[in-house]
């Protein structure tokens, strides 16, 4: 329990013409009509425990409900204003945000952003992981959000493993950043990517592949695939601009 010091100091008389007051010790002078008194203090001092009261501390909203609502709705509009189908990337009719059109957001909410720390992993059998963690601000404001993102050499085939690698976690993180920063929390279509399935097979195992596990009917590999919703989605019809390719996977061994 808290508690809160309080100090108490007693009168006490002292005469007809004097009285006993609380103070410090000095001496002080009260005129009344024509006499003069003259007064020594002193002081009584007690120490009491008094228990603080407390209260319930509410997170009130930063703005009246009426002015909120007429925010979000901003956003909103500024969202459909400000992006275009290049930046917009559909999977099974749900909508994701690409890497362009965060950083229309970011130019438009005049957000900076600084890379906070970011880290190497060595995975064994030649595969590395990047993992960064970014910071979006607003200097005006003083707010701020922290992303973090990974990338793996396990997720696909990539051209320049050594830049890409780092420069997609990157980019994962900085998409996630401004995303939470704005108050949209939306996943990036770069963090949907990352979710793509892990190869079946080690890199000690045979290189000889099962098309029956281990290719999708669309030709394409089973760890490019990820699952949004019930069925599968090929990332690299998607990266091809393939949108009605059937996808259907044959149960891993």
């Amino acid at each position: 329990m808290l508690y809160n010091n309080v100090v108490r100091c007693t009168t006490q008389p002292l005469s007809s013409t004097a009285f006993f007051c609380s103070g410090n010790g000095s001496r002080f002078d009260f005129h009344s009509n024509s006499r003069k008194f003259s007064i020594m203090s002193q002081t009584q001092e007690t120490t009491e425990m008094v228990p603080a009261t407390s209260t319930m501390m509410l997170i009130e909203p930063a703005a009246e409900i009426e002015e909120l609502k007429r925010h979000w709705q901003t956003i909103q509009e500024l969202k459909k204003s400000v992006l275009d189908r290049s930046d917009i990337q559909e999977i099974q009719g749900k909508a994701y945000v690409k890497r362009s059109g965060w950083r229309k957001l970011q130019s438009a909410f005049a957000i900076s952003d600084r890379i906070t720390s970011k880290e190497r992993e060595d995975q064994g059998n030649g595969d590395f992981l990047w993992r960064v963690e970014v910071e979006a601000y607003h200097v005006k404001t003083g707010r701020s959000a922290v992303g973090v993102g990974t990338c793996s050499t396990k997720e696909r085939k990539f051209a320049h493993p050594d830049h890409d690698i780092l420069a997609t976690a990157h980019t994962r993180a900085k998409n996630r950043a401004i995303s939470d920063l704005i108050g949209l929390g939306e996943v990036s279509f770069e963090e949907i990517e990352g979710l793509e399935q892990q190869p079946t097979t080690t890199a000690t195992a045979t290189a000889t592949s099962d098309p029956l596990t281990d290719y999708c009917t669309c030709k394409h590999w089973r760890k490019v695939h990820v699952f949004e919703g019930k069925e599968p989605v090929c990332m690299d019809c998607i990266r091809a601009g393939i949108k009605d390719a059937k996808c259907s996977l044959a149960p891993a061994r």
